[in-house]
């Protein structure tokens, strides 16, 4: 049996613990954001996939670089999710912004005495420092 992500197991607490709109609109966004990320990590394997396929046809004439990937990526299967070249770096931003936001939402949590150790360190593993 696989364990359940996290960002999974924190929307499933909200869930069940609390009642406020917004601790309904916070789990929303955590499964919304979980099922874009492996719809991206599922656009990567196919990226993957098809250089590693088809490595000649992504080099230009002197054999340098994936000089039509970025085209096959964008008008490939990317598009069908509206993906384009900047758009990995922008979720990664807004990926560090809402764990930013969710990072002081727990410090509040905590000042008003409510035990959230499950939360902090599912935090801390998402920043990379657990």
């Amino acid at each position: 049996m696989t364990e359940q992500p996290v960002a999974l197991r924190l929307a499933d607490e909200l869930d069940a613990y609390h009642t406020r709109s917004c601790h309904k609109e916070a789990a929303a966004e955590l499964r919304r954001l979980h099922e874009e990320n492996r719809k991206l990590k599922t656009v990567m394997v196919a990226a993957a996939e098809e250089i590693s396929a088809n490595w000649e046809a992504h080099c230009d004439s002197e054999g340098y670089g994936p000089a039509n990937l970025m085209r096959r990526l964008e008008q490939g299967i990317a598009s069908e999710y509206g993906y384009t070249a900047g758009a990995f770096a922008k979720l990664e931003r807004i990926n560090a912004q809402l764990l930013e936001a969710l990072d002081g939402f727990m410090a509040g949590a905590e000042a008003m005495g409510w035990e959230y150790a499950k939360a902090r360190a599912a935090i801390a593993a998402a920043k990379g420092e657990a």
